[in-house]
């Protein structure tokens, strides 16, 4: 059995349909993060992702899933 880690996270905030920028719209995404190994993760800093998504108009609690790369060392982002 390998040492991993897992946190959740809920953020919140504004978007805009590109065809009316004036128009902002409520957002929020709640996403669960693993990962399985601290090695693994240390050679490939990536994890899994899921959880929900609401955007006004568009979704309400929609599910979601994917992966997260932690760029934070060399682009100092999360992709």
């Amino acid at each position: 059995m390998s040492l991993g880690f897992s946190f959740r996270e809920t953020m919140r905030g504004n978007f805009y349909l590109l065809a009316d920028p004036t128009d902002e719209r409520a957002m929020s995404f709640t996403v669960g993060v693993r990962a399985e190994g601290l090695t693994s993760f240390a050679q490939s800093p990536v994890a899994r992702i899921e959880g929900t998504v609401t955007l006004e108009g568009f979704a309400d609690g929609v599910p979601l899933e994917g992966t997260l790369a932690f760029r934070l060392h060399d682009q100092r982002r999360l992709v």
